[in-house]
């Protein structure tokens, strides 16, 4: 018998959409294949398998979780084992621009920073946000209620047309959002 425990999180779990167990194999024996107890495949396995299990054939839960195979009668050879898990997310990109024009711009060098104020009026499902400053991850603090504050550089921005890429997982009733320079 061969225990292979696997650890999903509690957002894995709300975006758990199935799960795969490949590899390659030989021999005649009857393998038995269970995801924490719940058994997902017993049969003398293919050259070359995919194991598919859900969350109504597998009992997977957020925490530790534990395959199970074992093997009856004739040995069998497994290679390149590989566990697969497949979220389904609600990843949304929605993209804004705007200007530095030359003379906003060039206040960077005299130790300015960006700061972009994002006003969530609500919050309708908890997830991560990323904001993207032409293509560069900016640093973003866990989403709340009321002004967030997103700092960035010269080094992310560019004199002229700026684009942002706001992307999450979850939801978020966004009202107004600012972009400042602060020294």
């Amino acid at each position: 018998m061969k225990l292979l425990p696997f650890t999903l999180s509690s957002n894995d779990i709300e975006t758990f959409k199935n799960g795969a167990i490949e590899f390659s194999s030989s021999g005649a024996g009857k393998l038995t294949v269970k995801v924490n107890g719940a058994q997902v495949f017993s049969a003398i396995p293919d050259p070359s398998e995919s194991i598919k299990f859900d969350l109504f054939n597998s009992g997977i839960n957020p925490g530790n979780n534990m395959i199970t195979m074992s093997v009856q009668g004739d040995p069998v050879q497994l290679n390149n084992v590989i566990l697969k898990i497949f979220l389904s997310t609600d990843n949304i990109i929605k993209e804004r621009t705007f200007s530095f024009p030359k003379d906003k711009y060039d206040l960077f060098v005299q130790g300015y920073r960006g700061r972009i104020e994002l006003e969530v009026t609500r919050i309708t499902r908890q997830g991560s946000m990323g904001i993207r400053l032409n293509d560069k991850e900016l640093n973003v603090p866990a989403i709340q209620k009321g002004t967030n504050v997103i700092l960035f550089t010269e080094k992310e921005a560019v004199e002229g047309t700026n684009t942002l890429k706001f992307s999450g997982t979850g939801g978020w009733d966004v009202g107004e959002v600012r972009i400042l320079l602060e020294r």
